[in-house]
């Protein structure tokens, strides 16, 4: 039983502003965001979209262009701190776009004949919230300095100096050769069957999001 576009308005909190696209079919909807994450244009503003994806199959939670890094030094730190990031949640991967340097956080939910409840759309939603904010001070220092330091709210996880350190024993033309294969390989690929164009953000965030941090094995 695929998700309709009605239901997706359904589970939003009727607070929420939040602009609707039949065409995709999605919405959009900003959260004002704290914790030190800014957007690419430096606003504390965290904008997702969720998709029906394969006619309603798939839904599809994503904040899209969260970070930009399309070439740097410390590019397999950023890329090495992004898996990371997603081994430390159960629900939230990273993607990484080598064409133009796109990094976002996303949360595929398939539905296939099943049905969505509102508590589980909400989970998602915060779950992904809460992982960028979470992982944001971690990905960020990778971009800034190459080193890679566990999310502090996450006191659970294990530490990662050995991958940075590790990271630093592999010449450096062969992390360029692997960064030059993935642009390559994204070049090659086109666009996707099931890629969908991305409207614009919102014009206003909604309201701030203050959801409670959910435990570490939650998110």
């Amino acid at each position: 039983m695929a998700v309709t576009l009605d239901e997706v308005r359904g589970f939003l909190d009727a607070k929420l502003k939040y602009t609707v696209f039949p065409e995709i079919p999605g919405v959009r909807l900003s959260f004002n965001v704290e914790g030190g994450y800014k957007d690419t244009d430096g606003d504390a503003v965290l904008t997702i979209a969720i998709n029906l994806d394969e006619k309603g199959e798939l839904l599809s939670f994503r904040a899209q262009r969260i970070y930009s890094y399309p070439e740097g030094e410390h590019a397999p730190s950023v890329m090495a701190a992004c898996l990371y990031a997603a081994y430390l949640t159960k629900v939230v991967q990273y993607e990484f776009d080598p064409s133009d340097g796109e990094i976002a956080a996303v949360v595929d939910l398939p539905i296939e004949d099943g049905k969505v409840t509102s508590k589980q759309f909400h989970r998602y939603l915060k779950a992904l919230i809460e992982t960028v904010k979470i992982c944001h001070p971690m990905i960020a220092g990778a971009m800034e300095s190459g080193k890679i330091e566990a999310p502090p709210e996450l006191r659970e996880a294990p530490a990662a100096p050995d991958l940075t350190e590790a990271l630093k024993s592999v010449p450096p033309e062969i992390l360029a050769g692997l960064m030059e294969q993935f642009r390559k390989l994204a070049e090659s690929a086109g666009k996707k069957p099931d890629e969908r164009p991305v409207p614009p953000a919102p014009p206003a965030p909604a309201a701030p999001a203050t959801p409670a941090t959910p435990p570490p094995d939650q998110l």
